[in-house]
């Protein structure tokens, strides 16, 4: 069985988080033990993927903050759960398992990029600072799965030069989205 920790910043409705509470439920549990880590407070997709049997839970790092109290927290959270992959959603989560995934021994990084394109003005000095960030450790991870072309590129032309890019488009249910 596969250990399989999935970091995300929250679990607030968005593209991401959607696509993660998509994907972790329907992974085969026959070979993959998934569980999920928030950075911020839980949000409503968590109570979707409790009641479908995932286990999640909240580091609560409010927004801005940044703790050394919740790495060590994390930290001690990897090394109890010993995942053989740690597959993080977005840039806060990306940092995160940057810093501290490489002290876990067995353990293979995965960054998920989520976007094409950022207008950086809307975002926070921390944000713009977290993402120059991960530029500059994109060598860390494994692999850095890109939802689409257009955002490998993109975060090519922002400094990322990752081991390994790998596009994995997002999935559409054809069950649920269907011409009619």
């Amino acid at each position: 069985m596969i250990r399989v920790l999935h970091v995300i910043t929250t679990l607030s409705t968005g593209g991401a988080e959607m696509t993660l509470a998509r994907l972790v439920p329907a992974m085969d549990r026959s070979r993959f033990e998934s569980r999920v880590v928030c950075l911020a407070a839980p949000g409503a997709l968590a109570l979707e993927l409790r009641d479908r049997g995932v286990p999640v839970e909240s580091l609560r790092i409010g927004r801005g903050s940044i703790r050394p109290q919740a790495l060590f927290a994390f930290q001690g959270r990897l090394l109890a759960y010993r995942p053989r992959v740690v597959m993080t959603w977005l840039y806060h989560a990306d940092l995160l398992g940057a810093l501290t995934v490489p002290f876990v021994p067995g353990a293979r990084l995965v960054w998920n990029l989520r976007c094409s394109d950022m207008d950086l003005s809307r975002y926070s000095r921390l944000t713009r600072a977290v993402r120059s960030s991960c530029a500059r450790m994109s060598f860390l991870p494994a692999v850095v799965v890109a939802n689409s072309h257009a955002g490998l590129a993109r975060h090519r032309e922002m400094g990322y030069h990752p081991r390994r890019f790998l596009v994995i488009p997002n999935g559409v249910d054809p069950d649920r989205f269907r011409p009619d």
